[in-house]
C-alpha cells in the first residue's frame, strides 16, 4: 500500500520541486530592482587585509552592499525549497476545504446510515485536521527560514529589530519583517502561549501584532492567535496567497531597510 496516496497524508515535497535550480543571481537582481547590486563591488580591504562579515565570509562592497549582495545570495538558494513548502502550503489548503465539504454533505447520512456516518465523519475529520496542522506546519517553516534570513541581513546592516519594525509596512501598517518575526514566534511558542494564563511583555507584542495582521480576515484573532499555530492564515495575508507576492515583499523590506541604513550613514546616524 503506498500510504503517501493515502487522502489523509498532506501532500509530499515532490521529487521534482527539489531538483529545480535556483534563479540566477542577475535574474534575481533585475526582476526586484535591487539597484544597489546592478554594478560588482570588490572584497572589502583593511590595512591591506580582507575584512570578513560577522559569521566568516568575505565582505563584498560596504555594509549595505554586503547585506543585499548576501540576502540575495542565501535567498536563491533557499528559493526553490521555499517554494515548494508554499505550493505544499496552498495544496493542503485546498485538501482541507474539500474536507470542510465532506462535513458538510453528511448530514443527510446520519439518519439513514448511522454507522456509514460515522465512519466517513470520522474519514472527513481526520483528512481535514491532518491537511490543516500540514498546512501551519509547511507555513512556519517558512517564517522560520525568512526570520533567519532577515535576521542576519538587519546584523549585516548594523541596525536593531526595533527600527526594523517600522519599515516599508505591508499590512495593518505593519512592516514585512515585524510580521514574519511574529509569526515565527508563533509557530515555536503558541502552545507555550495557550497554556500561559498571562502572557508576558515580549509575547504579547507578537500576540497582538498577530492579531493586528489577521484583522478582517479571522472572526477572532486576539483569541486565536493566542492559542494556536496562524502561520498558515499569516502566509496567505502577508503574500496575497502568491509566491512572488512573499518575495516582493521581502525584497521590498530589504530594499526600505538598506535605504533607510543608507540615509543614516550619509547622515551620520546610528539605527
Amino acid at each position: 500500500m503506498d500510504l503517501m496516496a493515502d487522502r489523509h497524508f498532506p501532500p509530499p515535497i515532490k521529487n521534482e520541486s527539489l531538483d529545480m535550480q535556483p534563479p540566477a543571481y542577475d535574474q534575481v537582481v533585475e526582476k526586484y530592482e535591487i539597484d544597489v547590486l546592478r554594478r560588482p563591488a570588490d572584497w572589502s580591504l583593511e590595512g591591506g587585509d580582507l575584512v570578513l562579515t560577522d559569521d566568516g565570509d568575505i565582505k563584498v562592497g560596504d555594509d549595505i552592499y554586503s547585506a543585499m549582495f548576501r540576502l540575495v545570495e542565501r535567498w536563491r538558494l533557499e528559493s526553490p525549497t521555499l517554494e515548494a513548502l508554499f505550493e505544499a502550503a496552498i495544496v493542503s489548503k485546498a485538501r482541507n476545504d474539500r474536507s470542510a465539504q465532506r462535513l458538510d454533505e453528511l448530514g443527510s447520512l446520519a439518519v439513514t446510515d448511522w454507522t456509514a456516518f460515522a465512519r466517513e465523519f470520522r474519514s472527513a475529520n481526520e483528512e481535514g485536521g491532518t491537511h490543516e496542522l500540514g498546512r501551519s506546519i509547511y507555513a512556519g517553516t517558512i517564517f522560520l527560514v525568512h526570520a533567519k534570513l532577515l535576521s542576519r541581513f538587519l546584523k549585516d546592516l548594523r541596525m536593531s529589530h526595533d527600527s526594523a519594525e517600522k519599515i516599508a509596512p505591508v499590512r495593518e501598517g505593519l512592516s514585512f519583517f515585524a510580521i514574519v518575526k511574529a509569526a515565527a514566534n508563533n509557530f515555536r511558542h503558541h502552545d507555550e502561549w495557550a497554556r500561559t494564563r498571562r502572557n508576558g511583555a515580549r509575547q504579547r507584542h507578537s500576540i497582538d501584532l498577530l492579531a493586528t495582521a489577521l484583522r478582517n480576515y479571522l472572526a477572532t484573532p486576539e483569541i486565536e492567535t493566542r492559542g494556536r499555530n496562524v502561520c498558515a492564515e499569516v502566509l496567505e495575508v502577508v503574500s496575497s496567497s502568491s509566491y512572488e507576492g512573499l518575495n516582493r515583499n521581502l525584497f521590498g523590506f530589504a530594499k526600505g531597510a538598506a535605504e533607510v541604513a543608507r540615509l543614516a550613514v550619509n547622515s551620520g546616524d546610528a539605527s
